[in-house]
């Protein structure tokens, strides 16, 4: 549900060969420092004491697949062995649970795991698509959506309990929500509908929209490009004044009075059911993905490990330990 574009590539290549760079240094230098380059993709949870982060952790030993898990008093790492960029998680209840992600230009990432004790189960995207977005209406009907950045087009894949099936291999789809299983919305350079058996073309668009959510099916958000805000009252798509024209990754609410919006530059948009206004972030960092348990206990999460939280008055940074460490020579001080 996320723009991922080139600037950002480069970004993250530059680190690549910067943890090379350091591999190859042959005479170690003290004293050392530690850190470790982090990005969220997205958040999800079942309650405000069943919370998750997902993203990637960038190490001297290459990418690895960042899940953190809040039980409501601390952040923790949970185990995979996917190497990929987390972007999106859902979940049934907190019984089954399903995350995307991709490697940069490359297949995407699907992982899967019941909650009866068992490890995560990885799929290799059959699509050939990064994946950037996942929802469902149970643990056997969920939706994978992504695009092929390298070559346009994209892919929705279906989920019946027991294997993954493409439903559209042309569409390019950047995010996916659903008021049921046979009332979806996919989100990219236009927005597709899913009654059920077949997805039809709703608007065809020259921008991109990423994040898509609604209160019910006839109160539907879409966000993008440019700050761009789209309302779906169950019959037409039109326009909202967003007052931003940041790049707007995604989109959650509690009702149609009470949506937060996210975008790049520290963005946050809050809509309560009238206009659209800014709330205060406190950084600068590009945002990805935005949840809660309730309107007053809200997650956002973005690049540079960036992760948020809404009290319901204003937004703070919460502290979270890296399971990763990447120590560096650090050019001893002066003195």
């Amino acid at each position: 549900m996320k723009p991922h574009g080139v600037a950002r590539l480069a970004r993250l290549l530059g680190h690549v060969w910067f943890v090379l760079m350091l591999a190859g240094c042959s005479e170690p230098t003290q004293p050392y420092s530690s850190r470790v380059i982090t990005d969220f993709g997205g958040v999800w949870g079942t309650s405000g004491a069943d919370v998750y982060a997902v993203g990637l952790s960038l190490a001297q030993d290459g990418w690895h697949g960042l899940i953190l898990h809040y039980d409501g008093h601390e952040w923790s790492p949970i185990t995979n062995d996917a190497t990929a960029f987390f972007t999106s998680m859902w979940g049934n209840s907190g019984t089954e649970q399903f995350v995307v992600g991709f490697f940069p230009y490359d297949h995407g990432t699907i992982l899967h795991r019941s909650f009866d004790g068992t490890r995560w189960s990885a799929v290799r995207s059959a699509a050939g698509v990064e994946l950037f977005d996942v929802w469902g209406n149970s643990a056997s009907d969920v939706f994978a959506v992504g695009d092929r950045r390298m070559g346009g087009g994209g892919a929705i894949l279906h989920y019946d309990g027991n294997s993954w099936s493409t439903q559209n291999d042309t569409a390019a789809v950047r995010g996916i929500w659903g008021s049921s299983g046979s009332d979806v919305f996919a989100v990219g350079p236009s927005i597709l509908h899913y009654d059920g058996s077949s997805w039809s073309t709703q608007v065809s668009r020259t921008g991109y929209l990423f994040g898509v959510w609604g209160s019910s099916g006839a109160d539907v958000f879409a966000v993008g490009g440019g700050g761009t805000i789209l309302h779906y009252d169950g019959s037409l798509w039109s326009s909202q004044a967003s007052g931003t024209t940041a790049i707007l990754s995604h989109v959650w609410g509690t009702s149609g009075s009470d949506v937060f919006a996210v975008g790049y530059g520290g963005t946050i948009l809050h809509y309560d059911g009238v206009t659209w206004s800014s709330q205060t972030s406190g950084t600068q960092a590009d945002l990805q993905g935005i949840w809660g348990s309730s309107g007053r206990d809200v997650y956002a999460v973005g690049y540079e490990g960036t992760l948020l939280h809404y009290d319901g008055s204003n937004w703070s940074a919460v502290r979270w330990q890296s399971p990763l460490r990447l120590s560096w020579p650090r050019r001893p001080k002066v003195r």
